[in-house]
């Protein structure tokens, strides 16, 4: 929402829940979300970190994964989705109610291209990300990887290749914003990148000591406007819900 300095406006897109959100996020509103995305075309973050428990969370992802794949089978148009933390929602280790959260977002990873649904798998343990859903990946991006573990994970995704092997090996040794880029069918390009620092606010960056954060200047967005076309989703659901009138 800021410039990098947070001296300037950055870019219109509505932060949903967490400590920094614009509008407040609950667990019981994942398909309403997800309706909301594809009917307006809403570029937006959705933050479920301060959700109470992780079984809120879960409730979350599952069913708005699971409403954003029909939503986009019924009208396939071009959406990309940023998993943050995807071991959190894709872990390999599946137990209890993770089963159906785990095979939603494989679901969506496997076919979500065939109507038009793209996926960035981020994590910072990739050892720890569910293989049903890695093996689908195509283009892979690692930085600065320490542990044996996860560099294996990344060896064993370019295994065969002699140059893959190599760059593998010089992981641990890449500096801040240097990644290894592997990518054979989408870039036809195999190497280390060195990336430009954001050009927006970095709001998760770490606080430093006696430094105090800037207030940053926001870009505007119409909150009321989406505020009011959540209502109008959650009211809708409510209507067809037949839950509702059987309580009643």
């Amino acid at each position: 929402r800021s410039s990098a300095d947070g001296k300037k406006p950055g870019l219109p897109v509505p932060v949903f829940g967490g400590i920094h959100g614009d509008l407040p996020l609950v667990a019981t509103a994942g398909a309403v979300m997800a309706e909301l995305i594809v009917e307006h075309g809403i570029s937006c973050v959705l933050d479920v970190s301060d959700f109470p428990s992780k079984a809120d969370q879960v409730r979350f992802l599952t069913d708005f994964g699971t409403a954003l794949f029909q939503a986009s089978r019924r009208a396939p148009a071009p959406l990309h989705l940023f998993l943050e933390e995807a071991d959190e929602f894709l872990p390999q280790q599946v137990t209890g109610d993770m089963a159906k959260c785990v095979g939603t977002w494989t679901r969506i990873v496997k076919l979500g291209r065939s109507f038009g649904l793209g996926a960035t798998l981020i994590t910072q343990r990739s050892a720890s990300v569910n293989k049903g859903a890695l093996t689908q990946v195509d283009t892979l991006i690692a930085m600065r990887t320490s542990a044996p573990t996860d560099r294996k994970v990344v060896a064993d995704w370019v295994q065969g290749q002699a140059e893959g092997a190599a760059l593998v090996a010089g992981l641990p040794e890449l500096v801040a914003g240097e990644a290894l880029v592997w990518s054979p069918y989408y870039l036809r390009f195999q190497g280390r990148v060195q990336f430009d620092r954001p050009k927006t606010f970095d709001s998760g960056a770490t606080p430093v000591a006696g430094q105090a954060r800037p207030v940053p200047v926001l870009a505007d967005i119409d909150l009321g406007a989406i505020a009011a076309a959540v209502a109008s989703f959650t009211e809708e659901q409510r209507a067809n819900d037949p839950k509702v009138p059987k309580a009643r």
